[in-house]
């Protein structure tokens, strides 16, 4: 439970040479079990349930999440606030930086996608649309409207501290993206089962600022599955993968794809 986490951290802030700087990372793991929320109390749970009923009836419009959802989301905002706490507490606020996010979304979209559970299906914007709040001295008050990425937080991360990021690194700063022509931003998926990338079925998502398209790549064949036109459609609910429309970009991406198949077979041989 997040309260463990906190603890944990807590102690190890408490221990810690104050003279080093350091790098934690914290993995809330409540909301991926937000299902067993009512089989699973403490005293934690029972303390917040009331409020965190409320909020969860009254904070997002009905449809954005299952109410046991939005509750165990309520109870892990309270958790974040103590986060904060702990570092007013051990003097940490006027120099380190604090990055929130999360792996992936969940299925706040329209209803009966009838994707299920499989996560190489979920490529519509509510699986891969996520927070990314930094905050910290220094760190404008600005939001970012560009295409961004997971990617780009290491380098986010090097750029604050006044450090340049490797060769290796595949993103880019998102304070220096206005400054930048992002094309796309990826999403990769392997399924179930070992990552195997020379041998298993491999899954892409291909986002632009208007577009969206999914590709499966089984053994050596690539195959468009889904494409969205995201200006016309927001909400990904109608498929032109067989629709003859942008042959050329679409062609143009196809090729992207496969050098990133042919990149990831070759380096897991």
């Amino acid at each position: 439970e997040m309260p463990a986490v906190n603890d944990q951290f807590d102690k190890f802030l408490t221990r810690r040479n104050t003279d080093q700087p350091f790098f934690a990372f914290l993995h809330y793991f409540d909301l991926h079990e937000a299902k067993t929320l009512l089989s699973t109390w403490s005293l934690w749970k029972l303390k917040n349930f009331p409020a965190s009923v409320r909020n969860a009836r009254h904070d997002r419009p009905h449809g954005q999440g299952g109410l046991l959802y939005d509750v165990s989301l309520s109870m892990i905002d309270r958790e974040i606030g103590r986060l904060f706490d702990l570092f007013g507490r051990h003097r940490l606020t006027e120099d380190t930086i604090l990055v929130i996010t999360s792996d992936h979304g969940a299925d706040a979209g329209p209803p009966l996608r009838g994707v299920g559970s499989e996560m190489s299906q979920r490529f519509f914007d509510e699986f891969l649309r996520v927070p990314l709040i930094i905050t910290g001295p220094d760190i404008p008050n600005i939001e970012i409207n560009s295409l961004v990425s997971h990617l780009d937080i290491g380098p986010t991360i090097l750029d604050i501290a006044d450090i340049e990021s490797p060769h290796s690194f595949q993103g880019n700063s998102i304070f220096r993206q206005k400054n930048l022509s992002v094309p796309h931003v990826w999403s990769e998926n392997a399924g179930n089962g070992r990552c195997d990338f020379s041998e298993k079925p491999l899954y892409f998502g291909l986002r632009t600022v208007d577009s969206k398209l999914v590709y499966e790549a089984i053994s050596s064949k690539i195959t468009e599955r889904e494409y969205y036109d995201l200006a016309q459609d927001p909400l990904e609910q109608t498929n032109l993968a067989n629709a003859e429309r942008e042959i050329e970009m679409r062609k143009h991406q196809l090729g992207i794809v496969s050098r990133r198949v042919a990149e990831l077979r070759q380096a897991n041989k």
